[in-house]
């Protein structure tokens, strides 16, 4: 270096006339740097290549979109075959040794989506669940769906859910038809021919019709659930009716109380239409919930608390 290049070099140095780090610098090999930083084109081309590579984020979905359980499909199908269930039933029979909070999160889901609808009227604030049009057509229904629900009869349709339940338990009830189907199919056809219409214009209809094994012959069950006593007059139109059906096995009445039941016999017995071989029991509640409750050994044994008269086809 000659003695002028090394002059002009202390002279830089004292003056500080190096570039700040902030300013732009002369062109390096031919690209712009500003001190340390890369260049403005160096930072357009990797940002490019970091939104090229940028990973999609995951679409979150909602409990309301999720898939039904199976957990979901059994509860509309019981309570397709029920007609109803209060919430009490629901947590004791489908969402065992759950959490109560877990079963009324998942009911209120269900009926945010459209599946289940929840009316009130039991004592204590309880709930009852039925399906919506929806929830028939997600479960293939076979019983159809029930265009209004009776609040005055919400414990009757609540206790005659409990004794179904009870029932297919312990296979009793083979083919389970509820009223409401029967009303539809009061002009005839179905699993049951109930044509009454040239008979009575205001046919009567019971709480449901079951198929049940006896000597290995199918038979039919007229189930009648009866916690409330009616008047005399009733009880006897309602027995001459049923006395007509040939089609019938049995009248089974279930009760609350054993009078009551004896009443009911006695009221069958006086009755004096025309024999025929549908015969008639009365069953307490309480020995409808006992584990050990079989239908056929209950009508053939006498003294019990279900009893029945057999009328011989003359």
């Amino acid at each position: 270096m000659s003695e002028r290049e090394s002059q002009v070099f202390k002279n830089q140095l004292t003056n500080k006339q190096f570039p700040p780090l902030n300013t732009p610098s002369k062109t390096i090999g031919g690209l712009e740097g500003r001190g340390n930083c890369p260049s403005e084109s160096v930072k357009n081309r990797s940002h490019k290549n970091k939104t090229k590579f940028k990973r999609k984020k995951r679409r979150k979905i909602s409990r309301d979109q999720l898939p039904l359980t199976k957990r979901d499909l059994l509860l509309l199908e019981k309570l397709d075959t029920f007609g109803l269930l209060s919430t009490q039933q629901i947590e004791n029979h489908i969402f065992n040794n759950i959490d109560k909070s877990t079963v009324l999160r998942r009911l209120r889901i269900l009926k945010k989506r459209g599946f289940l609808l929840a009316s009130d009227g039991l004592p204590r604030g309880g709930l009852v669940w039925t399906l919506t049009k929806k929830g028939i057509s997600r479960c293939m229904s076979l019983y159809g769906y029930i265009k209004a629900i009776n609040r005055n009869s919400l414990q009757h349709d609540v206790l005659l859910s409990e004794i179904l339940i009870h029932l297919q338990k312990r296979n009793i009830v083979e083919v389970w038809t509820p009223e409401h189907v029967l009303k539809r199919k009061s002009i005839g056809g179905g699993l049951y021919t109930w044509d009454w219409s040239h008979r009575d214009p205001h046919p009567l209809i019971p709480d449901g019709l079951f198929l049940t094994e006896y000597e290995r012959k199918k038979r039919t069950v007229a189930l009648e659930v009866e916690i409330s006593q009616k008047t005399i007059k009733r009880y006897e139109k309602h027995f001459s009716f049923y006395r007509r059906r040939k089609d019938l096995w049995l009248i089974w009445y279930v009760v609350l109380n054993k009078s009551f039941g004896e009443k009911l016999l006695s009221l069958w017995r006086k009755e004096k239409s025309s024999r025929t071989r549908c015969g008639f029991s009365y069953s307490t509640v309480e020995e409808v919930m006992k584990e050990d409750f079989v239908l056929p050994e209950i009508m053939e044994e006498e003294g019990r608390i279900a009893k029945m008269e057999r009328l011989e086809e003359e």
